[in-house]
């Protein structure tokens, strides 16, 4: 059976509607202009929007409504979803986010997974990444992963980092370059806010056991080089009467 007439019938697309990500509206008809259209769509709060989820779907793509997914995206990840090939099966798939202009989104750069070469490598000759950590945006999680055991109140959405990082913990995940999403423009004092929020995300997860204690002295100065990044980056305040 081809990929599109299976993938059809077991993913729900849900997409997380709040602050800078109300566009939904947009992602939806993203969504609905798949070459793949997920059996279902969903739109939900970014908190919380899971637990009351109906669909019985044994995959969720889950948008967090400041992307939208180009026309192939979900056939892309399920490519690899039916052929990983010599990977073990992945319990996650990412897309790419990039800018409008087709940059790497920098807020939404991954971390790959190296310990185990063998995937690594293995994942590199089925030109896609092994992966440690990643943001959300455009995520094909398996339904039975998306609770983590021991911390249930982590969201997929609201706590995305280290949600994520839990998750990819306990089983393999990919980042599927070919699979592309474009963030969606914000203003630069909203960009700010976002970039601020992910900052203090970061230093959360430092003090987790999401992160192998072997890998923290690396995450914590990057953490320090974009906190200095972030600082110099500051949009211009405006001055009083103004």
């Amino acid at each position: 059976m081809a990929v599109g007439e299976v993938g059809a019938d077991r993913v729900c697309a849900v997409i997380a509607s709040a602050e800078e990500t109300s566009r939904a509206a947009s992602v939806l008809e993203a969504v609905r202009g798949q070459t793949l259209r997920p059996r279902d769509q969903v739109v939900v709060p970014r908190r919380g929007g899971l637990a009351a989820l109906r669909a019985d779907s044994p995959w969720l793509w889950l948008l967090d409504g400041s992307v939208l997914p180009e026309p192939p995206a979900l056939e892309r990840l399920l490519q690899v979803l039916d052929d990983p090939g010599p990977l073990p099966a992945p319990v996650l798939l990412a897309s790419k986010i990039v800018t409008p202009a087709g940059a790497f989104d920098r807020s939404s750069l991954p971390v790959a997974q190296v310990m185990d070469r063998d995937v690594a490598i293995a994942a590199f000759e089925r030109r896609v990444v092994s992966l440690r950590l990643v943001r959300g945006g455009s995520l094909l999680v398996n339904r039975e992963w998306v609770s983590v055991p021991g911390h249930p109140s982590l969201d997929p959405f609201a706590d995305d980092l280290e949600w994520a990082a839990r998750i990819l913990w306990r089983g393999p995940g990919m980042l599927v370059p070919g699979s592309v999403a474009v963030r969606l423009p914000v203003d630069a004092r909203a960009a700010h806010r976002r970039a601020r929020r992910q900052l203090v995300e970061r230093a959360k997860l430092l003090r987790t056991d999401a992160i192998d204690p072997t890998d923290k002295p690396w995450f914590a100065l990057t953490v320090l080089e974009d906190g200095l990044e972030h600082l110099r980056s500051a949009p211009a305040r405006r001055g009083r009467g103004t």
